[in-house]
């Protein structure tokens, strides 16, 4: 767990402290704000801050790009300290593009999960909100399957129900997408994020 600090705003470049930031979750997109990627995110967090709010979801887009902006959305991290908690995201590039979800609670935050490459066409709204969403929740669903964003309460082996690929977890991980067949992907099989698709092999 590691001890929030304060970031700044790249359109005013003012100070965000984000232990003022509600106790939830907080999900940062990493990237160049500089492409089509970047334009559509940042117009979609605006047009839903009311539904991330109802979630206790934070939601910013953090980029080392040191351009002008309108969005107070965007945070300037030039030395790509929010990506570099997540040890995945350390070992590439500095424009690597993902979704990073982290638990904030008090003036800690968690690194939760990190989601790479999401496409435009990816409908990263539905993803986001299903996973603040799954993350509050520590039951399973009424057939015993757990959901995406939900936090592994018991170590061991889990089926995915839709391809059958087998995945293991440790306790406090949180319930990702599926790799192989991206079963929980709002663009994937599944009816979206919601819907559970982990099994545990007894």
């Amino acid at each position: 767990m590691l001890h929030l600090k304060t970031i700044t705003r790249l359109q005013t470049r003012e100070s965000l402290n984000l232990a003022n930031l509600p106790d939830g979750i907080v999900a940062i997109f990493t990237g160049s704000l500089n492409s089509k990627l970047a334009t559509s995110i940042v117009n979609q967090i605006e047009d839903n801050y009311d539904k991330f709010f109802g979630l206790k979801l934070s939601v910013f887009f953090a980029t080392r790009d040191d351009v002008e902006t309108d969005s107070n959305a965007v945070i300037y991290d030039p030395k790509g300290e929010l990506a570099s908690q997540c040890n995945i995201l350390c070992k590439k590039n500095d424009q690597c593009e993902a979704i990073l979800y982290f638990r904030k609670s008090g003036d800690f935050i968690e690194h939760l999960y990190t989601r790479e490459k999401p496409e435009i066409k990816y409908n990263w709204i539905t993803e986001v909100c299903g996973f603040a969403q799954n993350a509050l929740d520590m039951n399973p669903d009424k057939n015993g399957l757990w959901k995406f964003g939900q936090t592994v309460t018991k170590a061991g082996e889990y089926l995915c129900v839709d391809c059958g690929y087998i995945e293991t977890f440790k306790e406090g991980d949180v319930y990702p997408v599926c790799e192989v067949c991206l079963s929980g992907d709002p663009e994937g099989p599944t009816d979206g994020p919601n819907q559970g698709y982990w099994e545990f092999l007894a």
